[in-house]
């Protein structure tokens, strides 16, 4: 049979779903399978549940979150974060940036890219405007001699411009390799 949650989410009541998601010792049967091979998980996303998916993505970022070295660099010289920005995945990204973690927004993979120059090549503004505000060094070049600057002006992105202009230490001088600055896009 069919445990309550996963009764009720197979029933598509998104709201009754939350409150037995959030009594005490129900959390756990999210997961649990039943006779069919669906958990509560699968009728959730298959009748597109927006409030108790919400929650249930919550708690597992939250959960997983303690257990993620963010900072771990894969084969391809890229950061989770990095990860995340690449493939467009902002909601994720904030919910990283949430966190009371020091991870190393600075570091560059092997095209010489920051989580932040995905960010805004990927049109992530409000994950850019995050990172910009946590960044130690927001004048790193990539490996064509763009800064995060001249790519939020190539990709004509004028929030996180003013964001990176805000930055006392930004550096407007800089050029590419291909002759260009900020100021030319």
């Amino acid at each position: 049979g069919k445990n309550i949650l996963t009764l009720v989410c197979s029933l598509g009541m998104d709201d009754l779903a939350v409150n037995i998601y959030n009594q005490q010792g129900h959390r756990y049967l999210v997961f649990q399978i039943d006779k069919d091979g669906n958990d509560a998980f699968t009728y959730i996303c298959k009748n597109n549940m927006k409030k108790i998916f919400k929650l249930v993505l919550e708690d597992i970022m939250i959960n997983i979150l303690e257990y993620v070295d963010l900072d771990k660099i894969n084969n391809n010289n890229k950061t989770l974060l990095i990860i995340v920005c690449e493939t467009k995945q902002s909601l994720i990204g904030l919910n990283l940036l949430k966190k009371k973690f020091n991870y190393n927004l600075n570091h560059q993979d092997d095209c010489g890219k920051t989580a932040l120059m995905y960010a805004i090549e990927n049109n992530l503004t409000k994950l850019a405007i995050s990172m910009i505000k946590k960044m130690k060094d927001v004048n790193q070049v990539n490996n064509v001699g763009e800064t995060a600057l001249i790519i939020a002006a190539r990709m004509k992105n004028t929030n996180v411009a003013e964001e990176l202009l805000k930055n006392k230490k930004i550096n407007i001088n800089n050029v590419n390799d291909y002759g260009r600055s900020a100021l030319i896009y």
